[in-house]
């Protein structure tokens, strides 16, 4: 079928098709490639994203425990201040805290007995004091905005005096679980940073503050990964700190995020409780279609815990710029394979435009109308201009060959018209020869005639003539032999004229078999001579 093309076609036929499979292939892989190592790089910026945005929600806490910690460092130079000021001084110190920080609901300390002053005896149940009388003063906002101070309670109660056991317990700094609590008659999601008193190894108590997560929420709510996406903030046991869902808060996840996060739920917690990484794409009916669920590890400084920042994001928004890429990659692939078709086009072009023209001039010398003086252009020095110099190169020789051959031709023509008139002539004399054979064999009939009487003559004259006899009998048999000789002879000359006739072409060989004739003619006649002068004899 190829063999039928030209070879433009031919090149268009095999290449094109080739090159479009191996583009196309590498094409997809490129597609699947570029989108697959996009989608990662996609789903490790929501990973930074999501770092990034929790650290930022995070840090208000952080800020806020680095400046707790100062006031602790000052509970712990109370040696310098009497004991029985010490506790109204460090109440201004608390209220003045509270009253500098408009974010705080509250501010408070609490230490073990007789760990501030040695003086609790003398403030059982007097104000701001229980029947302890440890110092445990609880400073905060009322619902007119002024600032109150109170005893602590529940504090030595497992769960309701978390805000002071897990410090005690862990001697390090502690942001509690956000917790419900009873602001001006309405339950307020509130959260308490402690940073604990240690003196030489021993735990003497500690200060905290109370923040409302109201302001997280907030910023929480204002985290949208790629322009639409969700977020959400858990502690390190799965609390909802901050969610999308208002309602869900302060609840814990294990309970509430089944619908969003499905099957992939007990992976979530699990990454939640251990702070690791995690992702997942499932359907959810926050978007309505395929999710990017994922969540990150939000460091506590100096406490020991983690807070975790989980969002969601729309799969097509998280694929959309690989897409976008892989659109382009399309593109160039499809410009390039143009591109690459019209260059092989002109390759093509470039290939098969000279070995037409050398085709053409081939098939002017095979029809004999060619122009052996034509030569083609010579442009470069690829195959093609070597194939060109080549025929020029050949075409040269033709012309040089065949102008020898006519030069040639011309010479024979003159030596064959040479050989005819030769051969014209050798005809003609061979004609004269065969004429002057016939003579001789006339001659030679009428001499047998005359033999014959002779030797009729000799038979009668034997009689008369014994002692010649021998002679004559001698002389019979010779003449008899000259006579088939003779005889033999004449047939030979006439095969040889009629052999002369038939070799008229070859002049050497007919003058050769002239000469023969005529030695053999010669002889003939001096045969006859012999003969007759035998036959004279012996007539004598």
């Amino acid at each position: 079928m190829l063999n039928s093309l030209s070879m433009t076609k031919k090149l268009m036929v095999t290449l094109v098709p080739l090159i479009v499979i191996i583009l196309l292939t590498i094409t997809l892989l490129l597609n699947s490639e570029v989108k697959k190592t996009s989608t990662r790089q996609a789903v490790e910026t929501a990973h930074l994203l999501a770092v990034e945005a929790g650290q930022k929600v995070v840090a208000p806490l952080i800020n806020e425990l680095q400046q707790l910690k100062g006031l602790a460092s000052v509970a712990k130079s109370r040696g310098q201040i009497d004991p029985k000021a010490r506790r109204e001084h460090f109440n201004t110190l608390l209220k003045q805290y509270l009253q500098d920080r408009p974010a705080l609901i509250g501010s408070w300390t609490l230490w073990e007995p007789n760990a501030f002053d040695d003086l609790d005896s003398r403030h059982q149940n007097s104000a701001s004091h229980d029947h302890t009388g440890r110092y445990i003063p609880y400073w905060y906002r009322d619902g007119q905005g002024n600032i109150q101070v109170e005893a602590l309670v529940d504090y030595e109660t497992p769960g309701a005096g978390d805000y002071y056991l897990l410090s005690k317990q862990s001697k390090k700094a502690t942001i509690l679980d956000p917790y419900f609590y009873e602001i001006d008659g309405k339950p307020q999601l509130i959260t308490s940073i402690v940073v604990p008193i240690v003196e030489q190894g021993q735990f003497k108590g500690v200060v905290g503050v109370d923040v409302l997560i109201g302001e997280i929420q907030k910023q929480v709510s204002q985290i949208h990964p790629y322009g639409v996406g969700v977020a959400a903030l858990f502690t390190h046991n799965a609390t909802i700190v901050a969610h999308p869902d208002a309602k869900r808060l302060g609840k814990n996840a294990t309970k509430t995020e089944g619908d969003i996060s499905g099957e992939a739920l007990p992976a979530l917690i699990q990454s939640i409780k251990s702070g690791s990484s995690f992702e997942v794409v499932t359907t959810t009916p926050l978007f309505d279609g395929e999710t990017l669920i994922l969540n990150d590890k939000v460091d506590l400084t100096d406490t020991g815990y983690h807070w975790n920042l989980a969002v969601a994001v729309p799969m097509s928004k998280v694929t959309e710029e690989a897409d976008s890429l892989v659109r382009h990659v399309l593109m160039i692939c499809f410009a390039a394979l143009a591109g690459l078709i019209v260059v092989i086009m002109l390759v093509a072009k470039n290939i098969s435009s000279p070995l037409s023209h050398l085709a053409k001039a081939l098939d002017d010398i095979a029809n004999g109308d060619g122009d052996l003086t034509r030569r083609l252009k010579v442009e470069g020095k690829d195959e093609v201009a070597t194939l060109s110099h080549a025929f020029n190169t050949f075409a040269e020789r033709i012309r040089v060959l065949v102008s020898g051959v006519a030069e040639q031709s011309q010479q024979m023509a003159a030596i064959s018209t040479q050989l005819e008139n030769h051969s014209q002539g050798a005809k003609e004399g061979s004609e004269r020869q065969r004429r002057e054979v016939d003579m001789v064999a006339s001659a030679m009939n009428e001499m047998n005639a005359t033999v014959a009487e002779v030797a009729g003559s000799a038979q009668q004259a034997s009689d008369s003539a014994q002692t010649g006899s021998r002679q004559v009998d001698e002389g019979l048999a010779i003449v008899d032999s000259v006579v088939d000789s003779i005889q033999q002879q004449a047939n030979e000359i006439k095969a040889a004229a009629d052999a002369i006739s038939a070799l008229e072409k070859g002049s050497k060989e007919i003058g050769e078999v002239i000469h023969v004739i005529r030695e053999i003619a010669d002889q003939t006649n001096l045969l006859a001579l012999n003969a007759a002068i035998e036959a004279a004899r012996a007539g004598e």
